[in-house]
């Protein structure tokens, strides 16, 4: 397989919740179909190398990663911004911005990830704006019950957003849990 890799931080202390080992982390993406990867950041951090971990959330750079499919779609992804009880705070809103501008450049026919942002939240609101929500209605959670630190909450901040007025669509989605902290999102698009 082929793929791209977008640093984003560099893990210092080892065993901080949600990181095993100390090293390199970031965003990638792989796949079998021919095509063309790429990825920029939203949000980069001043100053010069890989910022550190240090125990602070969001102290790392942001970035999208995507593949232009040879005669198919442009699918992207991305780990926004965090905050605490999926609360709405500035740096998320700043860091939208930033967000919606790569994504008017990449003009990715779907977008998905860890949008730290709940579902009818202003965040979500605002990506809804431009995109189409396809994590059905039904579902209350894609924190997985058995591996997410927040045992117990209920919040859709996973999302599968397609691009209004294209030709993809989803055919099929649905949640595997036991595979991270979050329930991974499995789509077919057509």
């Amino acid at each position: 397989m082929k793929g791209v890799f977008s640093p984003t931080v560099f893990i210092d202390q080892p065993g901080k919740p949600g990181f095993g080992k100390r090293g390199v982390f970031g965003i990638a993406m792989i796949g079998r179909l021919p095509g063309k990867f790429g990825s920029g950041y939203y949000f980069k951090r001043r100053g010069q190398g890989l910022p550190v971990y240090g125990g602070k959330p969001n102290s790392g750079n942001r970035a999208v990663v995507w593949q232009k499919i040879n005669n198919g779609p442009t699918v992207a992804a991305t780990h926004f911004t965090w905050s605490k009880a999926g609360q709405t705070t500035e740096k998320q809103r700043q860091e939208l911005k930033g967000l919606i501008k790569l994504l008017v450049r990449v003009k990715p026919d779907v977008v998905n990830g860890d949008f730290n942002a709940p579902r009818g939240g202003e965040i979500w609101t605002k990506l809804t704006e431009r995109f189409v929500d396809n994590i059905p209605a039904e579902i209350k959670t894609t924190l997985d019950p058995k591996l997410h630190y927040a045992n117990g909450v209920e919040l859709v901040v996973d999302g599968f957003f397609t691009a209004p007025k294209n030709k993809t669509q989803v055919k099929s989605l649905r949640l595997v849990n036991e595979v991270s902290d979050h329930l991974a999102i499995v789509a077919e698009i057509i």
